[in-house]
């Protein structure tokens, strides 16, 4: 790996565990996710909708909350467990 492509790398993680980005992305993801459980709610795929809807939740908590923790981590010296 060449220099310029682990520099670009650690770039993209440290974009990728910021918290604010994190959370704008979840906000995006929720909202995608309701339009298309909004757009499917009279029609057959309803039950599609709702499980993205549920995946949706489910993923956006999980990477904000990996992010705020490593956060956490990185600030007060723990590990991440």
């Amino acid at each position: 790996m060449s220099f310029r492509a682990a520099r670009e790398g650690r770039a993209a993680v440290k974009i990728l565990t910021d918290l604010t980005f994190s959370i704008t992305i979840a906000g995006l993801l929720l909202a995608s996710s309701s339009a298309m459980f909004a757009a499917t709610l009279d029609t057959s795929a309803r039950p599609l909708g709702v499980l993205a809807s549920g995946v949706a939740v489910g993923l956006s908590g999980i990477y904000v909350g990996t992010v705020a923790r490593l956060r956490h981590a990185r600030r007060h010296g723990d590990r991440a467990r």
